[in-house]
């Protein structure tokens, strides 16, 4: 399935918009620069930004007739319809293991396995997905204070 820019870009307005409108009645710290808005309100400017901006480019290519959504002839591909149910079956995973296996773990043999199905070779799959699960990590649990489950690896992660 194939979905035009120009409905993405009106999708991801739209989502930015109801981002804002959700939290403008999130309270303020007293003493505070930012509060429990600060982030999702980047993201849902980033939504609205990122949304026009596709709409611009839509209208800078004279796009605007393309059909909102069309089912070319690479739907019958196995293989992506695999990755599709891999990257479904992985957030299930999270969900019924993440506490057990642990954030660090999970999300690596996940992301390895995906970066190994889309062709890539098994030292860039596993390095990547490494690196990406420690600044994920690190991200959540030293920067934004939200510390993710590390499961099997309680005893060694920091």
């Amino acid at each position: 399935m194939r979905v035009s820019d120009s409905l993405l870009g009106v999708l991801a307005v739209l989502f930015g918009a109801a981002i804002l409108w959700h939290i403008r009645g999130f309270p303020e710290i007293p003493g505070h620069y930012y509060g429990p808005s600060f982030f999702p309100g980047i993201v849902g400017w980033g939504f609205i930004l990122f949304g026009a901006l596709l709409l611009v480019r839509v209208g800078r290519q004279a796009r605007w007739h393309e059909k909102l959504v069309s089912f070319p002839a690479w739907r019958a591909n196995g293989r992506g319809t695999v990755a599709a149910v891999g990257v479904l079956l992985a957030i299930q995973g999270f969900s019924y293991f993440g506490d057990s296996i642990g954030f660090q773990l999970l999300s690596a043999a996940v992301m390895a396995a995906l970066f190994r199905w889309s062709g890539r070779s098994w030292i860039f799959s596993i390095s990547l997905a490494v690196a990406i699960a420690v600044v994920l990590d690190a991200l959540f649990s030293k920067l934004l204070s939200v510390p993710l489950p590390t499961g099997l690896l309680s005893n060694y992660w920091w």
